[in-house]
Parts: C-alpha cells; structure tokens; sequence
C-alpha cells in the first residue's frame, strides 16, 4: 500500500511540474545571422552577449525573434545564435527562444564632435545633470568638454543628446 501512494505522489508531482515549464529543444546554431544587408566599411562592437528572447509567431517565426532582440538592444546583426523550438504547438504557431550576441554601431546615438549632450554624474548629496560638448569619439566612450573647462571621458550609455 506504501508503495502505491509513494507512486502515485511521484507520478502526480511530475505532472504538475511538466505541465507548468515550456519544454524547448535545440534546434540549431548560427555563426551570424541578419535581416538587413551589413556594411564592411562601418565599425561594430558587442552590444550585448547572450541576450534572450522567447515568443510565439503564427508565421516566421525566426524573423519576428530577431527583430524584437535587435530593436530592444539598437543593434545591426547577431552573432553566435542558438535557435530553439518548443515541441508544444499553440493554435498553429510556434513559440521560439533565441539566445545570441546582438552586434551593432559604436556610436548608436549617431553623435558627433561637437554634438551637445546631457551626462547624468550621480553625487554624494545630490544628482547633477552636466550639459557638455563632445571633443572625441571612441569605440566605447566619448570624450565631452563642459562649460567651465573640465574634460572628461564618459560611456555612450552616460549620455543623452541634447536638443540645442
């Protein structure tokens, strides 16, 4: 009798777990992977690795995933992609996960020299907003000069452009 329950506690509990996970299998790899043409004469830095991203399409599916990971990341193209597919299907579509580097622009704001920006410097008893002048590009950073002199290197992700 011990045996029976025991049993059927396993067998209901493997139940209730199998029916609330999404089972994915490994479909395939791809060294690069786009929808737009790339252009060899621009320079491209990782923007984000291993970025992750499920969703359901009745039609292309592998498209519709790789525009959501590009557009929410500002990128260009993927690189080291990992396509997985569920095995349950829902109204005729498919539920896809993609996992893979999102590669695009250094420069994703288009800033210049000479571009005013916004840098948000978090203080000891106050945030300050710096308004600032770019002197210099790099691939990660951008070097800014503000109004009373001061020079400085900051991250893309630290500045804004202004509207002036």
């Amino acid at each position: 009798m011990k045996v029976i329950k025991l049993f059927s506690a396993v067998f209901l509990l493997t139940t209730f777990v199998s029916c609330g996970v999404r089972q994915y299998a490994r479909f395939g790899s791809l060294t690069s992977i786009s929808s737009r043409n790339i252009d060899d004469s621009k320079k491209y830095v990782l923007l984000k690795r291993d970025a992750t991203e499920i969703c359901y399409a009745e039609s292309d599916p592998l498209n519709v995933v790789m525009d959501i990971i590009l557009e929410k990341y500002k990128g260009e193209f993927l690189r080291n992609v990992k396509i997985y597919i569920s095995s349950e299907k829902d109204q005729g579509g498919t539920n896809i996960k993609l996992v893979a580097d999102v590669w695009g622009l250094s420069n994703p704001d288009h800033l210049k020299v000479g571009d005013m920006v916004l840098i948000k410097r978090i203080g000891f008893l106050e945030d300050n907003i710096i308004e600032a002048k770019i002197i210099g590009l790099k691939a990660n950073t951008v070097y800014v000069e503000d109004k009373s002199g001061k020079k400085m290197e900051v991250k893309y992700d630290e500045v804004t452009k202004s509207k002036n």
